[in-house]
């Protein structure tokens, strides 16, 4: 796993473990929720913006929405995970 830090809509990220950013890219919008997880099922992380109860979905890192869904309430907290 790698850490990142997003502001704005702006990802920080460090892919190898030494604390600075290795890359950066912009995704979503400003104020969006922000979710890494395989949301697909595929066994990949993808990223997602979740903007009131709409996810937009990068399935294959290239900064674009690959895939786009309703889920939950406007106002509810973006969450993934084998809950």
């Amino acid at each position: 796993d790698d850490i990142a830090a997003v502001r704005g809509r702006l990802w920080y990220v460090d892919t190898n473990g030494d604390h600075a950013a290795d890359q950066w890219f912009y995704y979503g919008q400003a104020g969006d929720q922000f979710v890494v997880s395989d949301i697909n099922g595929d066994g990949s992380n993808d990223i997602a913006a979740v903007r009131n109860q709409l996810w937009y979905v990068d399935t294959t890192l290239d900064r674009a929405v690959n895939l786009w869904f309703y889920y939950g309430l406007a106002g509810d907290t973006a969450l993934t995970g084998d809950i």
